[in-house]
């Protein structure tokens, strides 16, 4: 018996390339993956990618976000800057009173010798020692707003001037007294400034990166 004169029952669909059925007339193509971007820096991410290659943070994707997620580990590292920062301050208050002296008359205390002769503050090494731990502090309590606020391009600039400075400053103050020995707070001032101003040096660049 010839069974191609027999009548067809049923029409199957011949499958089109890797085994997948073509999609029929009306039918829209399924869409491509969204594009997912660095929480960090905001840079495209290559496909797969959950965190970036650059800064480490965790990636940003516009299907289930309308914004990008803010990175936890900021908010600590912010705090803990601030508050470093503060003590600081409240550990070496002399130069902010003896501002407030000048600025509001509050009573500071004055520098006087053994015979009762007074000498000014600022004509004392504790002043320029005062004058780099202040520094110092605000420049803490600076970059914790830089972590918080990490897409401020100006108070970037500002925090890594002012982090430069503070950083020459308390070296050039280390090398001057360090026949009268090592000030503690200051070389500690020395290494978390070159650390400081290379982080956000780093973020500078990265946000260059991203705005070309």
């Amino acid at each position: 018996m010839d069974l191609s004169k027999l009548p067809r029952l049923s029409k199957t669909e011949t499958p089109t390339d890797a085994g997948v059925a073509a999609p029929t007339a009306g039918e829209q193509p399924a869409p491509a993956a969204a594009a997912t971007f660095c929480n960090g820096c905001g840079a495209p991410l290559r496909p797969g990618a959950r965190f970036c290659d650059s800064c480490g943070a965790p990636t940003y994707s516009p299907s289930y976000h309308t914004a990008p997620d803010p990175d936890v580990g900021y908010g600590a590292e912010a705090w803990i800057s601030i508050a470093v920062g503060v003590i600081l301050l409240l550990m070496q208050p002399r130069l902010i009173k003896f501002i407030c002296h000048k600025v509001f008359g509050t009573y500071f205390a004055p520098y006087v010798d053994a015979d009762g002769n007074e000498f000014p503050y600022t004509a004392q090494l504790d002043f320029w020692s005062d004058l780099g731990l202040t520094l110092f502090a605000l420049v803490l309590i600076l970059e914790g707003f830089v972590l918080a606020f990490a897409r401020k391009r100006m108070l970037i600039l500002i925090a890594f001037a002012l982090t430069v400075l503070t950083t020459v400053y308390n070296l050039g103050y280390l090398v001057f007294t360090f026949n009268a020995g090592i000030a503690i707070l200051s070389a500690m001032a020395v290494a978390f400034g070159v650390y400081i101003a290379i982080y956000e040096w780093r973020l500078l660049q990265r946000l260059k990166r991203v705005r070309a």
